[in-house]
């Protein structure tokens, strides 16, 4: 009878130790290494952010594991996506990549190798404002200057699903002015050089967040100008920057918009982890992602570094993703018109 008793109570406590929110999950992380999974180069707006959330993360999951960044660029964005998408489901691979690959899952890009609705979303640290801009030596200051231009302006791009490459595109189909999209760039960074070099005049899709804070003195200096907000409405730090609304002249190009703005706005800047994870470690990461953006010490670094935070929770995260995929038939095959590889 004691046998007995006693292996009632172990199956209990087992029972306690693997149910959601109970010890499992509180225990899984000590002496753990979480990686978060970057889908862009060092030194870009993306790797910024992790590197920041890196430094704080550990301290509030329970067992404070280590937190480290892992670079993994190309096609845009998609290896890391599609990486972590297939990741062993533990909770300890964290992806950070950007919003518009799951537009291109819905246009069907066959690149994108995950399904968007199976994604369990950690949440978005700042909703963007993505932004034009070109360079001194090009000429351009203003967007009147663009759209009167008398040779087409180069653009850099990444890869279908990247605002560089996205908002181009619809910049294209919603006004088209003067413009070549030259695609390929690995990131953020490349395509600073490149304009630096020369091989390019500007980029679409830059978000004002990152432009902020990691090209303050080109801005300073006049070295670049910023001409256009890709937003239905003018951020209050760009009050004198037309937004790209303000020139939507009929119902299609102001539903482009919305998409745009959307999808590379708020959506711009999503931490995922892979399906499977268990439910009571999803819980654990997306209290302790919000807890990190929070975080007196974050906040003050990223004041210093003008790092913008004002986080998105997961499940207005997921809510968000998952209206994508219930936008009208028609508008899906003109965004496929427009944004699918061809």
């Amino acid at each position: 009878m004691k046998i007995a008793k006693n292996w009632i109570a172990v199956v209990a406590l087992s029972f306690v130790l693997l149910a959601p929110g109970g010890l499992a999950a509180k225990e899984f992380f000590a002496d753990k290494t979480i990686w978060i999974v970057v889908g862009g180069p060092a030194g870009g707006g993306f790797d910024v952010y992790a590197r920041l959330i890196a430094r704080h993360l550990g301290k509030h999951i329970p067992g404070n594991p280590a937190v480290l960044v892992q670079n993994m660029p190309g096609a845009g964005m998609s290896i890391a996506a599609n990486h972590v998408y297939r990741a062993q489901p533990n909770g300890l691979t964290i992806a950070h990549w950007i919003g518009g690959l799951v537009l291109q899952q819905i246009v069907g890009n066959e690149a994108i190798q995950f399904d968007g609705r199976k994604i369990i979303w950690l949440g978005v640290p700042a909703a963007d404002q993505l932004v034009c801009v070109f360079t001194r030596q090009s000429g351009i200051a203003t967007m009147d200057d663009w759209l009167r231009s008398k040779t087409p302006k180069k653009l850099g791009g990444m890869a279908p699903g990247t605002a560089y490459s996205d908002v181009a595109r619809l910049l294209k189909a919603a006004l088209n002015p003067p413009m070549r999209i030259i695609e390929g760039y690995q990131g953020t960074s490349p395509l600073r050089l490149a304009m630096k070099g020369g091989e390019i005049d500007g980029l679409c899709g830059w978000g004002w967040k990152s432009v902020k804070t990691v090209a303050h003195e080109d801005l300073r200096s006049g070295e670049l100008k910023i001409v256009l907000q890709v937003a239905l409405e003018r951020h209050v730090e760009l009050k004198n920057i037309p937004a790209s609304a303000e020139y939507a002249g009929d119902d299609r190009a102001r539903k482009l918009w919305q998409v745009g703005a959307y999808i590379h706005g708020s959506l711009q800047r999503p931490y995922s982890l892979p399906p499977g994870v268990p439910e009571d470690r999803v819980e654990l990461l997306r209290k302790a992602f919000m807890d990190t953006l929070r975080d007196p010490g974050l906040l003050e670094e990223a004041k210093k570094a003008r790092i913008d935070v004002d986080p998105i929770d997961g499940i207005a995260t997921t809510r968000m993703f998952g209206e994508l995929y219930d936008l009208s038939p028609q508008l899906v095959n003109e965004l496929k018109t427009i944004l699918a590889p061809h």
